[in-house]
């Protein structure tokens, strides 16, 4: 009896601190997007500084109030997005998206394979881009 309810909290004791330091990052929820004819999405992102000044590694989390399709049909929910903001240029890269189903399996990525990144300008053309400038770039 005693080393059952000693491998219980010890279990449990694993649990929360394995839960808790996966959980632990600062995600922050930065609203929701409707596209014309699209679902609503939901946007949370995660920052951390670069290695060059005024260059911030951005992760974004669109979780999307129905199913979307991929060009080949595949379904997905959700769409996790590194991606590199520089601030000096007020230019955005794409680094890696990875798209997921609702149960959590991968159904499909894209990933830039070269060793440069592919930085685009930001202009009115995407009002997230436009929104991250404004809000994660001082000045």
């Amino acid at each position: 009896m005693f080393k059952s309810i000693s491998l219980a909290l010890l279990l449990s004791l694993s649990l929360s601190f394995y839960s808790g330091y996966s959980f632990g990052q600062d995600w922050s929820y930065l609203g929701f997007s409707k596209n014309t004819g699209e679902s609503i999405f939901y946007i949370f992102a995660l920052i951390k500084h670069g290695d060059t000044p005024g260059e911030l590694l951005i992760t974004q989390k669109h979780i999307f109030s129905a199913p979307q399709k991929l060009t080949d049909g595949r379904p997905y929910n959700s769409i996790l997005i590194s991606r590199t903001l520089n601030c000096t240029d007020k230019t955005i890269s794409v680094d890696k998206a990875v798209f997921s189903n609702g149960v959590g399996s991968t159904v499909g990525t894209y990933e830039n394979k070269n060793s440069t990144k592919i930085f685009e300008i930001i202009d009115n053309r995407r009002e997230i881009d436009l929104f991250l400038l404004g809000k994660y770039c001082k000045g």
